[in-house]
Parts: C-alpha cells; structure tokens; sequence
C-alpha cells in the first residue's frame, strides 16, 4: 500500500490521474534550505524527511508491506531556490524574477519502506522558460491567489500557463510529482 505523505492536492490528483491506490498521512518538516545547500539536496532531503516523517506518523508501519511516498519541488533560477510565497509581494517579486528567463524546476521524491528499511531517492529536472511579463500581467495573476502554496509563485497546470514560453522535460514534475518516473520505480518496488 501506498502512502502519501503529503497534503499536496496536487500529488493527490496525480495520483489519481494514475489510477494509484493510496492514503495520506501529514509530514510537516521544516523546510529551510541549509546554509550552502545545492538546490537538489535540498528537494531530495525534504523528499526523503516527508517520507521518514510519514512513517513515524504512522507507528504501525513498522509490521506492514507500507511504501511511504515523500515528494519536494523547488523552482530554481540564477542558483536560488524560489520556495513558497510568503506574501503577494514576495510572489510578485518571484514572478518578476521569473519573467523573460528560463529557470529549472527540480522535483524529488522518495520511495521509503520502513519493513525493509529500504529507500529509492530521484530527482528530476525540467526547464521552463517564462515569456516576458508586463506588470499588469503578473498582477491580474496574483489577484486570483493561485500563487499560494506553490513553489515559484506559480501553477504550471492553471492560468500560469498562458506565462509558458517553452518546456524542456517532465510536465507532471513542474506540477509537483514526476509521475513516469515514480510509475517506474513502483513497478520495480
């Protein structure tokens, strides 16, 4: 059985959208970077933290065939991790950062069986390339708070979409959750 540690509508529907059969258990870690840390250790280490912190929640795990699926994105560009919007000006500033660039986003996620004590780590990355932004633009977009809880500001699967330039890699990561990725290594589980 799968378990998601994860509060993410977003890995929910994916998940879903794969015909996966799972439940959920919360996995709130602190999400910090480390002073110096590389933006793909950063997304593997909050991906393998959910995944412990889920089995920890879940005490009976231990005596069961449970997988525990931990999952991060982080959008990066110019070496800085753009994590969550703390406010509509931080996200306004992201998305400012954003404009007219191509950035990288990095989604990890991992697989953690705690019976077996057994562990798939795998980050993928994807390149995204916004359009140029007016100001009315990235304000019209604010105004409808899709930007909460989204790393970069942003949700590639909304009206964020129309700010795509191109895309090099996977869509579902951008998303949150690089699902051909994860479909392999749970067939390989």
């Amino acid at each position: 059985m799968l378990i998601l540690a994860s509060k993410s509508p977003r890995r929910k529907e994916l998940l879903r959208s794969a015909e996966i059969e799972f439940k959920t258990v919360s996995a709130d870690v602190d999400e910090t970077a480390l002073p110096d840390e590389h933006p793909e250790a950063y997304v593997i280490r909050l991906a393998v933290a959910k995944a412990v912190e889920g089995a920890k929640n879940l005490p009976e795990s231990g005596t069961k065939n449970l997988c525990f699926l931990g999952a991060d994105t982080a959008v990066v560009i110019e070496g800085e991790i753009l994590g969550k919007p703390e406010s509509v000006e931080n996200a306004y500033e992201m998305l400012q950062k954003l404009s007219g660039k191509t950035h990288t986003v990095m989604s990890a996620y991992c697989l953690f069986k705690p019976a077996e004590n057994s562990m798939i780590k795998k980050c993928v990355k994807t390149s995204v390339t916004f359009n140029k932004l007016s100001r009315s633009e990235i304000e019209d977009y604010l105004i409808k708070k899709e930007w909460e809880d989204k790393a970069g500001a942003y949700a590639i699967q909304g009206e964020a979409s129309k700010f795509i330039k191109e895309l090099s890699g996977s869509f579902t990561s951008v998303v949150g959750l690089p699902l051909p990725e994860l479909l392999k290594d749970l067939k390989n589980k």
